[in-house]
């Protein structure tokens, strides 16, 4: 069509020769109609060129970030797709449906994301399986594929087994420790670096060997220590433990000890026979099924008891036959051990001597005790008891057949009297005289105390002071009881009101006093007594209250001027006024009665203006104060105006007015001492 409008253009270009105007114009016309026709044929032809040429998918990649991954469930990797033309270089082609999908049904895959230049994404959560799925991108009939690789993590757990978990403490004797190393889903971890130790550090651990799978053996081999082990195997963070219990080995020693060595055969008398079982090691062995017997079928064994210390006893009734018996322990393995028991045909005879036999709070006293055996030897120990209490010190005291006797020096306190003393004789196993029990009793009185008391000789009168009272039993007699109780202080013989019961601390009593007045005091003091020691009484002490002394510097000189008018009924301050008054003294004015207008005024000497400045003349050394200023109104009869000066360690002034009717007020001149409260006490030092 556009061809034949070119050529219909063509013919028509130019009006005939001798043709007329309208012909022309119709020439023009028609030119003008077939150029647009043209134009709109030509953009037509554009538009349809440019749909025929839109961009047209020929290729597909496909990336993982990271390609892999642990296999936990929750790690992610990043899938990345490119699709592009067939154009040179190659053009991303947007718009696409890009489908993502694996060959691990466990994982997880998120929607693609379309980043509008031919690039595609999408996250790719791990499953819990090892492996290498196939992740595989597809775009219509283009597709393309890549492996994501699924990995076990990091050790998280440790299991351990020992076969077998209980071995003999022999130093020998072996258990295999297994640790089987997973991650958090319960993969094995081949590969690792375990390592096992133990709380026992006498035991001894073996080569780690890894066996394969993730699981790591070792051999442990026992100590000699009986007891729990904690026997742990740790891969980095991960670690896991078992307990490894070592045990006795079997019985490999017994040794009986009868105890006492020799009792009376007269069918009554009774001894404790003792086996002590051990294995190889020295290990107490606790479960073996020991039995005793005796060479003298005539004395009666009772039932066999477990200490369950490897210990096994058996109480044994004598015979009435003179002599001596074999006792025999043994066990099922027939290892057995042996002791003798000797009968005497009597008892032996024990004496017990105290001392001096009177005796006072904490004083020495001898205790001693002697065996006489009527048959046999006495070989063994003596103890001496207090009542039930073995005595510190005389406890197990070895006697043999030359020397039987045995002392004891011990004190008691009167707060237990009487005193029950024993000497009990437990013959050993050698010995072939029974055992005796001697008795005795001692009386305790109270002992008298030592009191000493320490003052301050003298002090100055609104002191305080402490006394303090110490109580201690005699040098001689020095413990371990003490004196306890109160003691009461007094003062000329009277007690004094505050200090009446003073507990005993640490053997001391203090009382503090405060004396306002001076004198003279006697102080002494009663101790009140207590279960071991009697009251008594100290000395007498003397202490001076002497008056506190005063340091004067000097005498106020300064003066007082003073005009009054008075009437029957009334009187007013005309003039009032302090002169030559040192710098460095306070003018104190009271004022009682009706007609005043205040109660107390302080003044101090000022120094008059513009003295001691610089250039300036020297400031006085006193000046002038005027207190008739502050009295506003009349005064009626019976107030009392006063003035005192003072001065800090010297000797002030004090002036007292007293108004009277119809006559000038009555005066009182008198002086103040530096400490004193009243006019004129103390003036004269």
């Amino acid at each position: 069509v556009v061809g034949d409008l070119r050529g219909l253009m063509a013919r028509i270009t130019l009006c005939p020769q001798g043709a007329a105007p309208r012909c022309c114009g119709n020439v023009v016309r028609a030119r003008w109609l077939i150029s647009t026709v043209l134009l709109a044929t030509a953009l037509a032809g554009w538009a349809l060129s440019g749909t025929a040429q839109a961009a047209v998918p020929a290729a597909i990649s496909l990336s993982l970030s990271p390609a892999t991954v642990a296999a936990d469930g929750t790690s992610t990797s990043k899938a990345t797709i490119q699709v592009t033309d067939a154009s040179v270089p190659p053009v991303g082609v947007a718009g696409e449906k890009v489908a993502l999908s694996s060959t691990d049904p466990g994982e997880a895959i998120s929607s693609v994301s379309d980043a509008g230049n031919g690039t595609y994404t999408a996250t790719i959560r791990s499953s819990t399986t090892i492996g290498t799925p196939t992740i595989t991108a597809a775009d219509g009939v283009l597709s393309t594929t890549e492996k994501l690789t699924q990995i076990v993590g990091p050790p998280a757990h440790v299991a351990v087994t020992l076969n077998p978990p209980s071995i003999v403490a022999n130093g020998i004797s072996t258990s295999k420790a297994t640790a089987k190393v997973t991650d958090a889903q319960g993969h094995l971890l081949a590969g690792q670096e375990v390592k096992f130790s133990s709380t026992d550090p006498k035991e001894t651990i073996g080569t780690v060997t890894d066996a394969g799978k993730g699981t790591y053996t070792a051999v442990i081999t026992a100590s000699t220590t009986v007891g729990a082990a904690t026997i742990t195997a740790t891969d980095g963070s991960a670690a896991g433990n078992a307990t490894l219990t070592q045990t006795v080995g079997p019985p490999a020693s017994i040794t009986v000890q009868v105890s006492p060595g020799a009792i009376v055969a007269d069918g009554t008398s009774t001894a404790t026979a003792t086996a002590t079982v051990i294995d190889a090691q020295g290990h107490p062995v606790p479960t073996d099924a020991i039995t005793f017997s005796s060479s003298d079928p005539g004395q009666f064994l009772g039932p066999v008891s477990n200490a369950g210390n490897g210990t096994y006893s058996v109480e044994i009734r004598s015979s009435t036959r003179i002599g001596s018996a074999t006792i025999t322990a043994a066990d099922p393995s027939h290892l057995s051990g042996q002791a003798t028991l000797t009968q005497a045909a009597g008892p032996s005879a024990m004496s017990l001597v105290a001392t001096p036999g009177s005796l006072v709070t904490n004083q020495v006293v001898t205790l001693f005790a002697v065996v006489s055996a009527s048959a046999g030897s006495p070989v063994g120990t003596i103890t001496f008891n207090s009542g039930s209490t073995p005595i510190v010190g005389c406890v197990g005291e070895a006697i043999t057949p030359s020397n039987p006797t045995a002392a004891c020096q011990t004190s008691f306190a009167a707060s237990m009297s009487p005193q029950r003393l024993t000497a009990v004789f437990s013959p050993g196993p050698t010995s072939t005289a029974p055992g005796a029990v001697g008795a005795a009793t001692v009386i305790v009185k109270q002992d008298s105390p030592l009191i000493s008391l320490a003052i301050n000789g003298s002090l100055e009168a609104g002191q305080a002071t402490t006394y303090s009272a110490t109580v201690t039993p005699p040098e001689s007699r020095s413990g371990p009881a003490l004196p306890s109780g109160t003691v009461e202080f007094l003062d000329n013989g009277q007690p004094i009101q505050s200090c009446q019961s003073q507990p005993l601390i640490g053997g001391t009593a203090t009382c503090a006093v405060i004396y306002r007045t001076i004198g003279q005091h006697a102080i002494t003091t009663l101790y009140s007594g207590d279960a071991n020691f009697t009251g008594s009484a100290s000395a007498a002490l003397s202490i001076t209250v002497v008056s506190v002394p005063v340091h004067v510097a000097g005498i106020v000189t300064s003066t007082m001027q003073w005009l009054f008018f008075f009437t029957p009924r009334y009187t007013r301050v005309i003039a009032l006024s302090v002169r030559g008054a040192s710098a460095a003294a306070v003018v104190v004015v009271t004022c009682h009665g009706r007609g005043c207008s205040f109660a107390k005024r302080t003044a101090g000497i000022s120094k008059p203006k513009g003295c001691g400045h610089k250039g300036k003349r020297k400031c006085p050394t006193s000046g002038s104060v005027n207190l008739s200023q502050d009295f506003k109104g009349p005064l009626r009869v019976g107030s009392t105006i006063t003035v005192s000066i003072r001065r800090p360690a010297w000797i002030g002034k004090y002036y007292r007015f007293v108004i009277r009717p119809a006559r000038a007020p009555n005066i009182q001149v008198n002086c103040l001492a530096p400490t004193a409260v009243r006019p004129g006490v103390g003036c004269s030092f």
